[in-house]
């Protein structure tokens, strides 16, 4: 019989180590962080290159893991992983971005290459990615 009292259950972090006590916030070295999304994006590239489905593409679970990858995130970390990306190649990031900042800067009836402008001009105002 064990005391469940006695040893704080403990959450993983994204890396595989112990971290925190449940309940309190997790973080993330920033350098495991980086490697993490470097990690899920390049496979969700590879896996998804082929296909025709963005809705597909979104629910691929390395483009989710990335998503939670917020919450081990300070500051706006993920944010700028996630900008860099866009703006070194872009993709479909959009969905995550709003999803991981809660905004959408882009307006209705913006294209790919307008969606692409319009999150880089929010990342440059906000301070996340320096401006060019």
């Amino acid at each position: 019989m064990t005391d469940d009292k006695a040893v704080p259950e403990q959450k993983k972090a994204p890396t595989g180590g112990f971290i925190a006590e449940a309940g309190s916030p997790a973080t993330a070295q920033p350098e495991s962080l980086r490697a993490l999304f470097r990690t899920h994006a390049d496979r969700w590239k590879m896996e998804t290159q082929h296909s025709s489905s963005v809705t597909k593409m979104l629910a691929h679970p390395s483009y989710l893991r990335i998503i939670g990858l917020s919450r081990y995130s300070t500051g706006t970390e993920i944010e700028r992983l996630l900008l860099e990306e866009l703006e070194r190649e872009p993709d479909h990031w959009f969905p995550a971005l709003a999803a991981v900042t809660g905004e959408d800067p882009v307006q209705p009836g913006d294209d790919f290459d307008q969606a692409v402008h319009a999150w880089l001009e929010w990342g440059r105002r906000k301070g996340v990615i320096q401006g060019n």
